[in-house]
């Protein structure tokens, strides 16, 4: 082997086996995560801006009551997300209040951003409170598509149209939004070129 691409890096119990693997002068690069308190290669996306372009995207549709789940931001993936929502929100004077922010709990702090998706239960009493307020949002947004299915999942339970009263976006553009029951609108990353930068970098460390 030349190299790791670790991904995603999101346990900072991993960071003493990155250590070792540089003090052994062994190449290898994060992917779409990165520990600030830990110096090494990574390759990641603009999140934030991803975001924002989300926002600014339901906001020329029409929508101003606008609502976000995320994951507990605890890498910065998750947390540049939600800077880039609040951003835009705040660039269009639209209020952020309690009811604009969702982070769902997880059980599991290592696979959080796929464990909160299954919380059923946080994200079907925050969406009655939601959908009951006098402004119900007209739009929601997940921090990824796993979320955003999840959540469809539940309105459609619900009785609630998908887009019809509530239109849905997700982050990411997982292979399994493209055969979901709706047509997902989601912010695509570039897997591909991704992986192929991280893999120029480990052969230029070689």
């Amino acid at each position: 082997h030349e190299g790791f691409v670790v991904w995603p890096a999101q346990d900072t119990r991993l960071i003493p086996y990155l250590q070792k693997m540089r003090e052994d002068r062994f190449p290898f690069v994060l992917a779409d995560a990165f520990f600030p308190e830990f110096n090494c290669d990574y390759i990641i996306s603009d999140n934030s801006f991803g975001s924002e372009l989300m926002i600014n995207h339901l906001i020329s549709c029409g929508h101003r009551s606008i609502c976000y789940f995320t994951a507990v931001p605890n890498r910065v993936s998750n947390s540049e997300r939600m800077a880039g929502v609040i951003a835009g929100l705040s660039k269009s004077h639209i209020p952020i209040t309690v009811d604009t922010i969702n982070i769902i709990p997880s059980a599991d702090p290592i696979v959080s951003n796929l464990a909160c998706a299954q919380n059923v239960g946080y994200l079907e009493a925050r969406l009655k409170h939601l959908l009951s307020l006098p402004q119900p949002p007209t739009a929601i947004f997940a921090s990824n598509d796993v979320i955003a299915m999840s959540i469809y999942n539940i309105l459609d339970g619900m009785g609630v149209s998908v887009p019809g009263e509530v239109s849905l976006a997700g982050f990411d553009n997982i292979d399994a939004s493209q055969y979901f029951k709706i047509p997902l609108t989601t912010v695509a990353q570039d897997f591909f070129g991704m992986g192929q930068l991280a893999g120029k970098v480990i052969m230029s460390r070689r």
